[in-house]
């Protein structure tokens, strides 16, 4: 009985910790949760995160995250909505790419250039309780297919 009861206490003790490895972290700001992989750093303190409410770097990948007070835009325009946001947040950026639609938010995607090197950026524009939100995750785009599936799975654990 003794032995039956240590090894099903091992085996819970296992199950919780590779549980854990799996989930990785829970990355909270205002209203925004984002699901990350384990070992993510706040960069906020970096020169390069300029107005960013948060930015994250782990392995030559990029997260970076702008809020806008919902109540600051409907006081100029009580016609905001989230997709009139993305596109505004397309159009004051330079950005030539398309919004798409996917489970609540719209994302969209493009490559630039920065100090010479190739970047490939994924980006959702989505809707909190307080707050309008631009998310990005880039990375160089020589290692992006290597971290696409990452990439697509913290977009995918975007959640108010």
């Amino acid at each position: 009985m003794k032995q039956t009861a240590k090894l099903l206490i091992c085996f819970l003790v296992c199950l919780v910790l590779l549980t854990g490895c799996e989930k990785g972290e829970r990355f909270i700001c205002k209203d925004l949760t984002l699901q990350l992989p384990v070992g993510y750093r706040d960069l906020s303190g970096e020169s390069f995160a300029q107005d960013a409410d948060f930015l994250l770097g782990r392995d030559r990948v990029i997260i970076q995250g702008i809020a806008e007070e919902k109540a600051s835009l409907l006081e100029l325009d009580d016609r905001w909505t989230l997709e009139r946001y993305g596109q505004f947040v397309l159009q004051a950026n330079g950005l030539s790419c398309s919004l798409k639609s996917s489970d609540g938010c719209y994302r969209f995607s493009y490559e630039a250039s920065v100090n010479n090197a190739a970047y490939t950026y994924t980006g959702a524009v989505w809707e909190g309780e307080d707050h309008y939100w631009v998310v990005q995750i880039y990375c160089p785009s020589d290692v992006f297919e290597s971290k696409q599936q990452e990439i697509l799975d913290i977009m995918d654990s975007l959640v108010s």
